[in-house]
């Protein structure tokens, strides 16, 4: 049996019945191809060349799985951007 064989047996989905095991406030592991992302995307509209009052805030999902130890993003998508009045 492989490695990932046997992360994809522990691998738990998130339902409406254990979300709230998650808000415990397990670690966080995210893949660097998901920070990639979420620092691409947020640095396009919110950055040193662009004046803070002109920033935009950023929304987007975050993609992955838990288990007993920890809580793993995978791909982070983004969704939109605006003020806070326009998201």
């Amino acid at each position: 049996m492989t490695e990932e064989s046997r992360n994809n047996d522990k691998r738990k989905q998130v339902t409406q019945d254990n979300v709230s095991e998650l808000k415990i406030g397990k670690p966080v592991v995210l893949k660097a191809e998901a920070y990639k992302t979420i620092i691409l995307y947020a640095s396009r509209y919110a950055n040193q060349a662009i004046p803070s009052e002109d920033w935009k805030e950023i929304y987007g999902l975050l993609i992955g799985y838990y288990d007993d130890d920890f809580l793993y993003v995978e791909r982070a998508i983004p969704m939109t951007y605006g003020h806070d009045t326009d998201v």
